[in-house]
């Protein structure tokens, strides 16, 4: 399980929520918690989207 999922998890989001909330695609939530995709490979703007939307620092999402 990522940081990202345990997050994601911990604040009772949904990967749909958490889409929704961000304002990017499901697929890359769930390819990066299957880890399909690194986030080390994606850009930093969505990196910022994602802990913005978890309400959370970066290195908390970052494996």
């Amino acid at each position: 399980m990522t940081k990202l999922q345990q997050v994601r998890e911990k604040k009772g989001l949904s990967v749909y929520q958490l889409a929704k909330d961000a304002g990017i695609k499901i697929t890359t939530i769930t390819n990066i918690e299957k880890g399909v995709t690194n986030l080390d490979k994606i850009q930093l703007g969505t990196i910022k989207k994602l802990s913005k939307a978890l309400g959370v620092d970066i290195n908390e999402i970052i494996d």
